[in-house]
């Protein structure tokens, strides 16, 4: 249940913050990455200089940018 892309992880996580799931980004570079943020009710960054993924929140090339993102 545990392993991606089944939310079981994340579930988790969000019990021990006792946080809602739209509080919560899910960052990573492989779809299945983004369909456990997705399934979970996270928002999502895919991480990629090309690729796109349906679905995801948004994108962005590096890690490095990513966080920008979220601290703006």
């Amino acid at each position: 249940l545990c392993r991606k892309p089944r939310p079981g992880l994340l579930k988790q996580y969000l019990d021990s913050i006792e946080s809602e799931p739209t509080q919560l980004w899910m960052i990573g570079d492989r779809e299945i990455d983004m369909q456990a943020g997705t399934k979970v009710g996270a928002k999502t960054i895919f991480i990629t200089s090309t690729k796109q993924i349906e679905g995801a929140t948004a994108t962005a090339p590096t890690l490095f940018e990513a966080v920008s993102f979220l601290l703006k």
